[in-house]
């Protein structure tokens, strides 16, 4: 039996143009397609899917991102000029990561000093 593999991401938002934009915008892709309500973008190998739902985000979210990138400094400010917020900072000796939020309250970290455990 082959192992199962992750093919795609769901994510719950209000406002689904919004969130294309700001998606798109930090990932730096454009749109795969739209049906329904829902919004499909391909990161690397998997599918990023916004589900346009009616229930406003209102606890923290039990799994999120976590984003890496060469310049984790013009990331952040990225996601920020394109409506994200910064939720907090951690700094530790092994890793330092800033957590953020997306216009719809999603967090997801952004790290800024990997741990040595992470690829």
């Amino acid at each position: 039996m082959a192992a199962p593999r992750i093919s795609g991401i769901i994510l719950d938002v209000s406002d689904g143009e919004r969130a294309a934009a700001f998606w798109s915008g930090v990932f730096e892709v454009d749109v795969a397609f739209k049906f329904d309500e829902f919004v499909f973008f391909d990161v690397d190998d998997i599918h990023l899917v916004l589900q346009i739902v009616p229930d406003p985000k209102v606890v923290k979210n039990r799994a999120h991102f976590d984003l890496t990138s060469g310049d984790p400094t013009e990331l952040i400010e990225r996601v920020i000029a394109l409506g994200g917020s910064v939720v907090s900072a951690v700094d530790k000796p092994s890793y330092a990561l800033t957590v953020l939020a997306d216009p719809d309250g999603n967090e997801f970290c952004v790290s800024r000093q990997p741990s040595t455990g992470m690829v």
